[in-house]
């Protein structure tokens, strides 16, 4: 095996663990816990929509942000978490 096919293996499988970077999956396990946080929110009563790639929209207890992925920072809020749903 090429060199270059070791490494293309070794990325997939290091991604595969935690889904495709950026997709919802990856944000399921590596956002969510923030969202979570940031929101004052438990997991379990937040809803996750994918607005675009590498763009989540979470809503629950009452408030809802949009979470961003950026290189080398992972999954950063990118709006007022504190807005109140209307």
């Amino acid at each position: 095996m090429s060199k270059g096919v070791l490494v293309v293996l070794a990325v997939l499988l290091t991604i595969s663990g935690c889904g495709v970077y950026g997709s919802k999956s990856h944000f399921m396990q590596e956002g969510l816990p923030k969202a979570a946080f940031d929101m004052q929110c438990p997991k379990e009563q937040l809803e996750v929509t994918e607005l675009s790639a590498g763009s989540m929209g979470v809503r629950g207890c009452q408030k809802q942000a949009r979470y961003e992925i950026v290189s080398g920072a992972g999954w950063v809020l990118n709006s007022d978490e504190s807005r109140q749903q209307k």
